[in-house]
């Protein structure tokens, strides 16, 4: 499996047998300065309805589109979204969020979109046995360090690969990645925006994976 990082929540995923997804595709705001220049994918996750994670006709070529919380069926691939929350006050705030949840190349993989609170003990349970975790890890309008580092150890995912943290593209209240990095013994950085994960080389115990945006 290839991952490319884009920024903010962003990524594009390439399986063995060549099949692409996106996730989370971004507009450019007032407080976003990446610009939506993105692949081409066979599938596109949204995790959520804000501007920053929903741009899907930025996306090129022919695509099937999955949201919401639910079964989906897509290129074979089976996606389950699990319903939570933006915020701390059931979604008051900042609205719902989709925690997606799907099997590639032999590994269980989560993106968690802005999860903005802990997940509640039937989640936890529907998570059990994620290998690969895309988290975001800077705080403001999501869960706090604190909360990601203790979701992280209560999952104990293989990867972690961190989103949503501070830039100098992006005008949001974010802590930057090397805050959950702190004190970490187990820490591996791409060169670029570019980085390979197989089932084979799957690190024990959980590894940060960081990588460096590219637009």
């Amino acid at each position: 499996m290839r991952i490319h990082f884009y920024g903010h929540s962003t990524f594009h995923i390439t399986g063995e047998d060549g099949t692409t997804i996106l996730i989370d595709p971004y507009a450019t705001s007032n407080f976003l300065r990446y610009e939506p220049r993105f692949d081409p994918a066979n599938i596109v996750l949204v995790t959520h309805e804000h501007d920053d994670h929903n741009n899907v006709d930025a996306v090129p070529g022919q695509h099937e589109v999955v949201r919401g919380a639910g079964t989906h069926t897509a290129r074979g691939i089976t996606f389950t979204g699990i319903p939570s929350f933006h915020d701390r006050q059931q979604g008051a705030q900042r609205g719902p969020n989709t925690i997606f949840l799907f099997d590639l190349d032999g590994m269980r993989i989560a993106h968690f979109g802005d999860q903005g609170v802990e997940p509640e003990e039937e989640q936890f349970a529907a998570l059990a046995g994620i290998n690969v975790m895309f988290m975001p890890v800077g705080g403001g309008p999501t869960l706090e360090v604190e909360n990601v580092i203790r979701l992280i150890d209560r999952l104990k995912p293989n990867v972690v690969i961190p989103a949503l943290f501070k830039s100098e593209k992006e005008d949001l209240p974010l802590a930057p990645v090397e805050t959950i990095l702190a004190g970490q013994p187990h820490v591996r950085r791409a060169d670029g925006a570019d980085a390979g994960i197989t089932k084979e080389t799957l690190p024990a115990p959980t590894e940060y994976l960081v990588i460096h945006a590219s637009r």
